[in-house]
C-alpha cells in the first residue's frame, strides 16, 4: 500500500522538474566537468531513453522521499537534490539506486523488473551488512523485495563507469 502511494505521489509531481541532461548541456556550471563520471552517466542514460529530472517538492521532503523511477515513462525523479556540482553521498546513492531500477526494467524488456545479478551475490551483500534488509522487508512488497535488495546493494559501491557498462549491456 505504501509503495502504491509512493508511485501515485511521483506520478502527480512529475513534469515540473529540471532535466539533468538539459542542465548539463545548457548551463555554465563550474565544478562539474563535461567528462565527469556523473555527467557521462546522465548522457548514457539519455541515449538509452531514460530521462532524469531534478524536482523540488515539499511533499517528498516531508515524507523523506529522495527519488523514484517511473517504469511507464522511463523517468527517474530526484527530489530536492542540489545541482550536480553539489551532490552529496545521499544524492549520489539515490541516483545510482534509481539507475539500477532503470537497468532492471531494461533487463525485463521494459515490461517488468528483472534482477541483473545472481542470488549468491545478494547473499554476500546481506552477509556483509551493506544493506538494511529489515527496512526493505517492511517498506516494500514481497514481489519487489529482490529488485529493491539488488538496488540497495549496488548503490553502496557501484561506480558510474560500471553503471554505464550495465546501461549499454541491458538497455
Amino acid at each position: 500500500m505504501l509503495l502504491l502511494l509512493f508511485f501515485l505521489f511521483i506520478q502527480v509531481t512529475i513534469g515540473r522538474g529540471i532535466s539533468l541532461f538539459d542542465y548539463i548541456n545548457n548551463t555554465n556550471y563550474y565544478n562539474v566537468q563535461p567528462f565527469s563520471p556523473i555527467v557521462n552517466t546522465v548522457k548514457v542514460a539519455k541515449k538509452c531513453e531514460i530521462e532524469i529530472y531534478r524536482e523540488d517538492s515539499r511533499q517528498a521532503y516531508k515524507h523523506n522521499i529522495l527519488g523514484g523511477y517511473l517504469p511507464y515513462s522511463n523517468v527517474i525523479v530526484l527530489y530536492n537534490s542540489p545541482k550536480l556540482e553539489y551532490f552529496d553521498k545521499s544524492n549520489d546513492k539515490t541516483l545510482k539506486h534509481e539507475l539500477i531500477h532503470a537497468i532492471q526494467h531494461c533487463n525485463g524488456n521494459r515490461t517488468k523488473f528483472k534482477p541483473i545479478i545472481d542470488d549468491a551475490f545478494l547473499l554476500l551483500c546481506i552477509e556483509q551488512k551493506n544493506i538494511n534488509v529489515t527496512f526493505i522487508e517492511s517498506f516494500y512488497t514481497k514481489e519487489d523485495f529482490k529488485i529493491e535488495l539488488e538496488a540497495y546493494c549496488f548503490e553502496t559501491f557501484i561506480s558510474y563507469e560500471d553503471i554505464n557498462m550495465l546501461l549499454n549491456a541491458f538497455c
